[in-house]
């Protein structure tokens, strides 16, 4: 049942391939562990250090905790005006999450300016949390995480398959 958020999906994705050198999963847990074993599985081992031309999509990077040192080494490596950040939390408010996204956030303003919204995209419940609260209120393009779906569980809807659409995986094939 999820042809139309499989379409979705891929054409979000085809937006940011076209756009963005970067792609950021901002989660803990499931909503981490998911994306990085299938681009591990799927992709090439060392995916980041191909060349832009053989990659033909962005760098992935996933961000699954907030160790400053982490976030800060982050920031050293990616370009925030060609960066897209995914902020994943099935709860809506996990803190290590909410707390990457109020840093990254603060810094895609003072370094984008006006056009920081266009950089991040959500992926959440559709009906509780803070998260879903902040995306409807700044207008950010939302992916659902269906009610039922544990973290562990979540690669094979919008939490994993976005990450694995952006770096070029056949999501239709996954699924």
């Amino acid at each position: 049942n999820q042809d139309d958020i499989l379409t979705e999906i891929e054409q979000a994705a085809a937006q940011i391939r076209e756009r963005f050198d970067a792609f950021v999963v901002l989660g803990i847990g499931g909503s981490a562990l998911g994306p990085a074993a299938v681009q591990q599985a799927l992709n090439h081992l060392h995916y980041n250090e191909l060349p832009a031309e053989k990659r033909k999509a962005p760098r992935l990077y996933i961000e699954d905790n907030i160790d400053p040192e982490r976030m800060a080494a982050l920031l050293d490596v990616i370009d925030l005006k060609k960066t897209c950040f995914n902020v994943i939390t099935k709860s809506g408010g996990t803190a290590e999450t909410m707390s990457q996204y109020l840093i990254v956030s603060e810094a895609l303003k003072r370094e984008v300016g006006e056009g920081w919204k266009e950089h991040i995209l959500i992926t959440t419940s559709q009906s509780k949390g803070f998260l879903i609260k902040i995306a409807r209120q700044e207008g950010f393009k939302t992916f659902y995480i269906p009610d039922g779906v544990g973290g562990r569980f979540s690669e094979l809807c919008p939490v994993g398959l976005i990450a694995a659409a952006v770096c070029n995986i056949d999501i239709r094939a996954l699924v």
